[in-house]
């Protein structure tokens, strides 16, 4: 298998239902554009990708590109430039369809498709390349196929790249490695809604540095893991994750749940980071099904949702061991689990007990969005305003018992108890 198709095996189809980002490039320049397209999706965006979404054995294919752009999902084109994209009337059309009088209209508000390009060799002064590109077209071609040719450069740069109506132009890699604010020069521009995974799910690490991590005192040095143990105080990734596998063989989830949160926030793979997921959705699943915790079966459910973020990006994670029915079983048991618990939590507040009435006020004013997924009384409204007004209907109640953890916070939220 040759690097170009090692690339495109790993390089996941676009979640077409949800908002994604559009690439319009030359084939030729497939090995450059795939490996960017990786790196995209890698750190969390839906990204559609023609080798991915199109059955290029139709007649239509092309028409089916054109179709994509115009799609009200399709929120940012990325157009890779290049002497081979110059030429192409395939990126003319796509270039074109950005501004088409069907995807203005079904963008609404005459919205074009935004774009930005990417260069893929050295541009420099756009019109210096625009010429360079004709002569090397006129160079290689008979005279009717480089006519062609050059009415789509002329046409490329008239309308999308004159010194009027230029877009955001991102520099080449030159030919080497990428520079290092390369890819978040890119993804800068990138609308939030394209990211299948929120920011405020990623890692810590990718944005910010983290301080060395320290174990609890209370976790014991397990036999011939102490140079494991040293390593995963340095923030090795690798050792930790062999701590994590420790505790998770010898059944102490818990500790095997808190080296993955360490994991968490020092690692900077992708792959890592679902896969991680995936094992605190297992661990806290366990731990749930021992204690009956709610915050367990929530961190249970959530990860699960998150791994399965993961597997929908790396389908391959599934051959390296993560598997989508167990993240599917944990989900829906969680789920279950979570529907049961607020079930009966709201039926004993409803009968006078004071720490349920607190812990379900709680529960509102923490979670709400989290809430109003399972608790029946709440899939009326959808808005924090009614979850509050509810929170304070329970924390007034337990407050009028006595409960003092319901009084102190109806003090905090500013409520008269």
């Amino acid at each position: 298998m040759d690097n170009r198709d090692s690339l495109l095996s790993r390089i996941s189809s676009c979640m077409t239902d949800r908002p994604y980002v559009f690439i319009s490039y030359s084939s030729k320049d497939s090995e450059v554009v795939w490996q960017d397209v990786l790196n995209f999706q890698e750190n969390g965006y839906n990204v559609w990708l023609d080798k991915k979404n199109l059955d290029c054995t139709k007649e239509s294919w092309k028409n089916d590109a054109l179709t994509a752009i115009q799609d009200p999902d399709c929120r940012l084109m990325v157009f890779y430039l290049s002497v081979s994209s110059l030429r192409s009337q395939a990126c003319l059309n796509e270039l074109r369809e950005t501004i088409s009088k069907e995807t203005l209209i079904l963008h609404g508000r005459n919205h074009p498709v935004s774009f930005i390009a990417v260069e893929v060799e050295p541009v420099c002064n756009m019109p210096e390349y625009v010429e360079y590109a004709r002569a090397k077209a006129y160079e290689e071609l008979d005279k009717p196929a480089y006519g062609e040719q050059a009415k789509t450069i002329y046409s490329i740069f008239e309308e999308f790249f004159n010194t009027n109506n230029e877009r955001t132009r991102i520099p080449s890699r030159a030919g080497g490695e990428p520079p290092e604010n390369y890819y978040a020069e890119i993804m800068r521009h990138f609308p939030e809604e394209t990211r299948i995974v929120p920011s405020a799910e990623r890692p810590p690490s990718i944005t910010s540095p983290v301080s060395p991590a320290q174990p609890e005192e209370t976790w014991s040095v397990p036999p011939g893991m102490e140079a494991v143990l040293e390593r995963a105080k340095s923030n090795d990734v690798p050792a930790m994750c062999d701590m994590a596998q420790y505790y998770f063989d010898q059944g102490e989830w818990a500790s095997s749940r808190e080296w993955l949160e360490l994991i968490d926030k020092h690692n900077k793979d992708s792959k890592l980071y679902y896969a991680v997921y995936y094992w605190k959705a297992y661990c806290s699943w366990m731990i749930a099904k021992k204690t009956g915790s709610l915050e367990d079966w929530w961190c249970a459910y959530e990860c699960s949702e998150c791994a399965q973020s993961g597997l929908k990006l790396f389908p391959q994670l599934v051959s390296s061991g993560i598997s989508k029915e167990n993240a599917d079983m944990i989900r829906e048991k969680s789920r279950n689990a979570l529907h049961t618990l607020f079930d009966s939590l709201l039926n004993l507040a409803e009968q006078g007990d004071p720490q349920k009435q607190y812990e379900l006020a709680c529960q509102y004013l923490d979670n709400w969005e989290r809430a109003l997924k399972f608790c029946d009384e709440l899939r009326q409204g959808s808005s924090c305003r009614i979850a509050r007004n509810r929170a304070r209907k329970w924390l007034s109640k337990a407050a009028e018992s006595g409960h003092e953890g319901a009084i102190a916070r109806l003090s905090e939220e500013g409520w008269e108890t």
